[in-house]
This record gives structure tokens, C-alpha cells and sequence, in this order.
């Protein structure tokens, strides 16, 4: 039995997954362009990174735990694609800040729009 996965980061400017079976099976961000008053160096970047790093580390240190605590409880009545994933999202959602069910309707939305762009 294979314990192990690992995520693969594609990143480019232009639509990288073009087949229906790997968008199907992405989470696909779109970032916006940083506005050039507020580029920075990459070390006034680490710097800020720096100060932060604790806050993010303890956040997402929290919303695992939250997720390990009630990830059995976590109930959906149909389950996409990369379902694991679906059931950990939702169980971490109140450790996230979001309402109950929005983290799969967020999925969601993500599936669709990478679907349509694909088309």
C-alpha cells in the first residue's frame, strides 16, 4: 500500500492544465498582479515574512487541530473528486474562518470556473 502523496505545483502565466482529467483534479489559483506601489525586494519580503512567520505557523497549526478533532464528524452527501480532500477542507473550516459549507461551495466554484476555462 502507498502511504505518501505529494501535490505538484505547476505555475505559469498562461492556462497550464488544459485536459479535462488534470483540471478535474486541481485546485487552481489566480493571483492578481501586485500593484507597483507595493512591490518589494525579496529581502523587505522575508523581513516582513519574518515577523509574521509565528501568527501563520500557530494558524495553521490550530486548524489542523481543529480538523483532527472533527474530521469523523464531517458528513457530505456527494462527494466530488479528491473527496479526502473535500471532508479535510470542510473539517477545518471553523479554524479557518468560514461558515459551515463554505469551503465546499468554494471548492466547487474552483471546479467550474477551471472547467469553463478549460472549454
Amino acid at each position: 500500500m502507498f502511504g505518501e502523496q505529494r501535490p505538484v505545483v505547476l505555475n505559469g502565466i498562461e492556462e497550464i492544465a488544459t485536459r479535462p482529467d488534470l483540471v478535474d483534479g486541481a485546485v487552481t489559483l489566480t493571483l492578481q498582479p501586485i500593484c507597483p506601489t507595493n512591490r518589494k525586494t525579496e529581502s523587505e519580503f522575508w523581513s516582513a515574512f519574518d515577523d509574521v512567520h509565528p501568527s501563520i505557523h500557530g494558524g495553521l497549526l490550530h486548524a489542523v487541530a481543529v480538523g483532527l478533532r472533527t474530521v469523523s464528524t464531517v458528513q457530505i452527501t456527494a462527494l466530488p473528486r479528491m473527496a479526502d480532500f473535500a471532508v479535510w477542507g470542510t473539517a477545518c473550516e471553523s479554524a479557518l474562518g468560514l461558515s459551515p459549507g463554505e469551503f465546499l461551495a468554494a471548492y466547487t466554484a474552483n471546479k467550474a470556473e477551471a472547467s469553463s476555462a478549460t472549454i
